[in-house]
C-alpha cells in the first residue's frame, strides 16, 4: 500500500542518515483482519484460498520491508531489526465472541492455523536475512492472555506473567 512504501520509505531514509539505530517490524494483524470478514466463506477451500492469499501478503510485505531497511544501511551505519510476529487475533473477544454465520464449524482453528503459517514465514525470512533477525513471538504472548504463563525471549530470557484480577490491566 501507498501508506506502508511512505513509511518504509522514511524510515530507510532516516536510516540512511544514520538518525535510526534500531527499527521493529510489526505488521500482519490488520492484513489477518476482523472476525466478520470470514462470515462470506462457505467452504474450507474458500476461506483457505482467501487466508493463503493474506498470509502471502504479510510475508511477501515483510520480506520486502527487511531488504529495503537493510540496504539503506551504508557507510558503516547499519540498522538493527527486530521482528514481531502475528498475535493469535482468535484469542480476542472479537473472535471468542463472534457467532460465524458461514456454517463452517473450524473456522476459528482455520483461521489460526493460517495465522501460524504466516508466522513460520516470519520465522524464516528473519533467518535468511544478513545477521539473522531476532522475532518477539506476539502469538505466545496472545496466548497468555487468558491467564499466567511463562514464555521465553530470544537469548533464552525467560518471562513470567500473572493474571491480574482487573481485566482493563
Amino acid at each position: 500500500s501507498d501508506l506502508l512504501d511512505n513509511q518504509v520509505d522514511g524510515l530507510a531514509k532516516q536510516i540512511a542518515k544514520g538518525a535510526v539505530q534500531t527499527a521493529v517490524i510489526a505488521i500482519g494483524l490488520n492484513d489477518i483482519g476482523g472476525a466478520a470478514i470470514y462470515d462470506q466463506y462457505t467452504s474450507q477451500a474458500a476461506l483457505r484460498s482467501a487466508l493463503d492469499a493474506r498470509v502471502n501478503n504479510i510475508t511477501n510485505n515483510i520480506n520486502a520491508i527487511v531488504g529495503r531497511l537493510q540496504s539503506a544501511s551504508v557507510h558503516g551505519r547499519t540498522v538493527k531489526l527486530v521482528i514481531g510476529n502475528i498475535p493469535d487475533a482468535t484469542a480476542t473477544p472479537e473472535y471468542r465472541n463472534h457467532i460465524f454465520t458461514n456454517g463452517l464449524p473450524a473456522t476459528t482453528a482455520t483461521i489460526r492455523a493460517a495465522i501460524q503459517k504466516a508466522n513460520r514465514a516470519i520465522e524464516s525470512i528473519a533467518h535468511s536475512h544478513r545477521g539473522s533477525i531476532p522475532v518477539v513471538n506476539l502469538f505466545a504472548l496472545s496466548d497468555l492472555g487468558a491467564g499466567a504463563g511463562r514464555f521465553t525471549l530470544p537469548g533464552d530470557n525467560q518471562v513470567s506473567l500473572q493474571k491480574t484480577q482487573d481485566a482493563n490491566n
